[in-house]
């Protein structure tokens, strides 16, 4: 129905405009005093009259002065428009009903004809402001769509470049002292590329391929940082069908390591627990803080957490709750959302 409405095919446009006036014809042949076939022979008589003011208005006013804002201009025309066709269309009836009128030329049958023409122009033009207010409501929702999938996908983009460099460097570093963790690391490393690469590309992913992305990248970040980090990663509730926006959860677990990991001389630990409970995600990462002030202060001022703060708002609005807490001892990332 609402392709048959609101379609830009030319052929259901004719379609739509021939229904409109075979309605007008036959509302006001229903409602004339005279017999079927004569009121018939009027209404078609009077038809160009009243369809020529129409398409006048629609694609030679409507365009020059209503969408450009000049409304006492397009308002004035119209009037004049609608008059000059009235007082025309009563000269030219006086030859089929001259008998019935006192003077050739009668205001009555022009103001008449007029407040007709003026009722079919109105009708006429609200469903034409209706299509029009449709057609721009949609364009600027694509409009919208399409700069938010831009902006996402900027923001997507920004989530790993630091960790790939970082792991081909560890790489590197492995491969030289000819490490066993080598081959591991290069596994590990192509299927997180192979998800960044084809998976993330889609607007949601499994929860289950997430949580084995998320897997795969802490694996990694063990074998970076040895026996100095303690970490715990655990899922509870089932997964099973749910969708979720890729990398939307690994700006969280990546801060942890940057802030809390990176740098330290001392061991460390991080806690990740990922909950879920009827549709309900729960994303918990804690990590311990570093003795360096200005670490501390990076997680208040850095781009990872307003980066997936923004595509939070993008991807789930009114559907997520992001706390962010610290003491002394530890920082606290707290991620609520309801899944797809």
């Amino acid at each position: 129905m609402e392709y048959l409405l609101f379609s830009k095919n030319r052929w259901i446009r004719i379609g739509q405009h021939t229904v409109f006036w075979l309605g007008h014809l036959l509302l006001f042949t229903v409602l004339s005093n005279t017999d079927f076939w004569t009121a018939v022979k009027e209404q078609l008589y009077n038809l160009p009259f009243r369809m020529i003011p129409v398409y006048l208005v629609f694609y030679w006013l409507f365009p020059r002065f209503l969408l450009q804002r000049s409304y006492f201009r397009f308002f004035l025309f119209s009037f004049l428009v609608i008059i000059i066709f009235a007082a025309v269309q009563s000269r030219l009836m006086y030859g089929m009903y001259a008998e019935h009128m006192e003077e050739e030329w009668s205001w009555t049958w022009i103001i008449s004809n007029a407040v007709l023409t003026l009722y079919i122009l109105a009708l006429a033009l609200a469903l034409k402001l209706l299509r029009f207010w449709y057609h721009r409501e949609k364009y600027i929702q694509e409009l919208s769509n399409a700069r938010m999938e831009a902006e996402l996908k900027f923001l997507k983009a920004q989530v790993h470049p630091h960790f790939l460099f970082n792991t081909l460097n560890n790489l590197y570093t492995l491969t030289l002292k000819k490490s066993d963790h080598a081959p591991e690391v290069v596994e590990k490393l192509s299927d997180l590329l192979r998800y960044m690469s084809y998976d993330a590309n889609h607007q949601t992913v499994l929860l289950s391929n997430e949580i084995e992305y998320l897997r795969n990248y802490i694996s990694l970040e063990k074998i970076r940082y040895g026996d100095k980090l303690e970490i715990a990663f655990t899922v509870s509730g089932s997964t099973k069908g749910l969708q979720i926006a890729p990398l939307i959860l690994i700006p969280f677990v990546e801060n942890s390591f940057k802030h809390g990991v990176s740098g330290r001389l001392t061991a460390c630990w991080i806690t990740i627990h990922l909950t879920v409970e009827e549709k309900k995600l729960t994303f918990k990462v804690e990590n311990s803080l570093p003795s360096n002030q200005e670490d501390v202060m990076g997680y208040k001022e850095g781009i990872g957490l307003k980066n997936v703060q923004r595509r939070l708002d993008l991807i789930y609005p009114d559907r997520h709750e992001l706390k962010v807490s610290q003491s002394q001892e530890s920082h606290l990332v707290i991620l609520k959302m309801d899944l797809m």
